[in-house]
């Protein structure tokens, strides 16, 4: 089924080169944690995202557009709508394609656990900089104590 196939990371290949030790979903716990924060950016659009007046939890939950931009094998699409997050973006695609074309979808909050190999982290910090939406990214510790994290925080900041 669905599940197995994230499990294995998909057969299909990317359009994109990946790092195979970059490339691992994240855990429905993980989600499960970061709920009640996309519960509260929701809620303080005052409509649940889209425009659309919501009473309850689980039509706000269905109206945030969330992104994530960096897809393994389609878990975080699975695990967020198992949540009631329904409105989410995480295809296989190449996220600095998209920058660099200007085609990033619409979203309300960003959610994602990047690639840490490589220039990924500090090329999504001055994405989610200059985006201005919410976003909850999942690191390492490490990255706070990096030259590109410091940047971030100077940037925003000032």
């Amino acid at each position: 089924g669905r599940l197995a196939r994230v499990k294995t990371r998909g057969t299909e290949p990317l359009p994109f080169e990946t790092d195979p030790d970059d490339h691992c979903e994240t855990s429905p716990v993980a989600f499960r944690h970061v709920a009640p924060m996309l519960d509260a950016i929701a809620e303080g659009l005052g409509s649940g995202g889209k425009g659309k007046a919501s009473s309850s939890s689980g039509r706000r939950r269905a109206g945030l557009r969330i992104y994530d931009p960096y897809y393994c094998a389609g878990g975080t699409r699975m695990h967020l709508g198992a949540l009631g997050f329904s409105d989410v973006y995480n295809r296989p695609e190449d996220f600095y394609a998209a920058v660099e074309a200007g085609t990033v979808p619409e979203h309300d909050v960003l959610v994602t656990n990047p690639p840490y190999s490589a220039d990924h982290i500090p090329r999504l910090l001055d994405f989610v900089r200059r985006d201005g939406r919410p976003a909850l990214l999942l690191m390492p510790d490490y990255v706070s104590k990096t030259r590109a994290y410091e940047k971030f925080l100077d940037a925003e900041a000032g």
